[in-house]
């Protein structure tokens, strides 16, 4: 639970810079808090930490907020090691979210490979957890590493796995893959725009969202995001 805290309450945190207005993550706060006390037994650590976070000021909260999420990485990959996909995504996650020097992004992107490697050998080459690996590696080499021919290379590999089996068919599920197909076109679309890409760009665009119309509600709240992509852009 405590690994997820810490991204939220970051992105409550810099809604609250934005808007002057640090309501939101102060109720935040205060309702985990009630949840935590009816959970947990007395004495018991989340609590405690919860109500820490519910009386720091505004100013030494993000600090806070910053040490936590960087201790329980630490912890978790002391537990599962560094080449854990699961470790590999939340180091992304805070790289990306709290402190982009606090381990070379390289680093990263090196492991994923191999974590890849042994996703297409461990399960079936083209199935839904190497299209998930190949989701977090590409946001790792496009958010983290601004590594943007790895970024395409990835992304056009997702997008060929994601449309040559079930995954995309006729009435498409929203999860982890699908998530990752979507990063994959809107990814695409964006790289080709700096590059002579820029007509494949639109087609595998306008692809997906054709697709993800045919889905469930999530998929199809997707869709009408990366519609706005395409609008935005032509404006």
């Amino acid at each position: 639970m405590i690994i997820k805290l810490w991204p939220i309450c970051l992105r409550l945190y810099q809604a609250g810079l934005k808007l002057n207005n640090f309501a939101m993550l102060e109720h935040f706060l205060h309702f985990f808090w009630r949840l935590a006390l009816h959970r947990y037994p007395h004495g018991h650590p989340i609590p405690s930490l919860l109500k820490v976070l519910c009386q720091a000021s505004t100013e030494e909260l993000f600090n806070i907020v910053q040490v936590g999420y960087l201790r329980t990485i630490h912890c978790l990959e002391r537990s599962l090691g560094f080449g854990n996909a699961v470790v590999l995504s939340v180091w992304s996650n805070y790289l990306k979210k709290a402190d982009d020097q606090a381990l070379p992004a390289s680093a990263l992107t090196s492991r994923y490979e191999s974590v890849l490697q042994e996703a297409q050998n461990s399960f079936t080459p083209t199935g839904t957890r190497t299209i998930e690996i190949l989701h977090e590696y590409t946001y790792a080499a496009y958010y983290n590493d601004n590594d943007y021919d790895l970024t395409w290379n990835l992304a056009s590999q997702m997008i060929n796995l994601a449309e040559s089996f079930e995954l995309m068919d006729d009435h498409p599920e929203w999860c982890l893959a699908t998530q990752g197909y979507a990063m994959a076109a809107k990814l695409i679309y964006v790289l080709s725009e700096q590059t002579s890409h820029e007509d494949q760009g639109t087609v595998i665009l306008r692809s997906a969202i054709s697709r993800l119309e045919l889905g469930d509600r999530e998929c199809r709240t997707r869709a009408l995001m990366l519609g706005r992509i395409l609008v935005t852009s032509s404006i």
